[in-house]
């Protein structure tokens, strides 16, 4: 690959073939380059960032302001709609509103469910405490002897029946 010294316009798919394999790292890699296109000084924090069920290509943070940076590369152009919201600049929470507000009724609809779903979802820690919960409130109840285990093959003839 070549090596590049500065951002500048180029035809991004003759430098980087593939968007998540090439691009993304090397953008995570150049923080700094990144950082001076912007006027700010970034900090690499995350690479594919979960957000809920989704993922984020590059989470920084800017150091003067601490503030989180979400990079979301759209140079693939299976990318529309919800992307073009965080199209190419860190925007205000306003001009994102205004933004978000003109996008299209069905992509606006879109970005609403997956905004919603956020507030619900557990992350994976949380979601591993509260099978670690359940599993030892399980094992509690079955030393007090308040419920009876059940014999995996009951439990796998009484599956194949209810499929049948």
């Amino acid at each position: 690959m070549d090596d590049v010294g500065t951002l500048s316009p180029v035809d991004v798919r003759q430098v980087w073939a593939d968007e998540a394999r090439d691009f993304t790292p090397w953008l995570a890699e150049n923080a700094d380059l990144l950082g001076e296109a912007l006027g700010m000084d970034l900090i690499h924090e995350q690479s594919e960032a979960a957000v809920g069920r989704f993922s984020a290509d590059l989470v920084f943070r800017e150091a003067s302001t601490d503030r989180c940076v979400v990079v979301e590369n759209i140079f693939a152009p299976y990318r529309t709609g919800i992307t073009r919201a965080v199209k190419e600049k860190v925007m205000e929470s306003k001009t994102l509103q205004e933004t978000v507000l003109s996008l299209p009724p069905d992509e606006r609809a879109a970005l609403a469910e997956r905004l919603l779903l956020s507030l619900d979802e557990p992350s994976e820690e949380e979601l591993a405490q509260i099978w670690l919960s359940e599993a030892d409130k399980r094992a509690r109840e079955l030393d007090r002897g308040e419920v009876q285990s059940i014999p995996a093959e009951e439990v796998r003839r009484k599956a194949r029946a209810l499929l049948r």
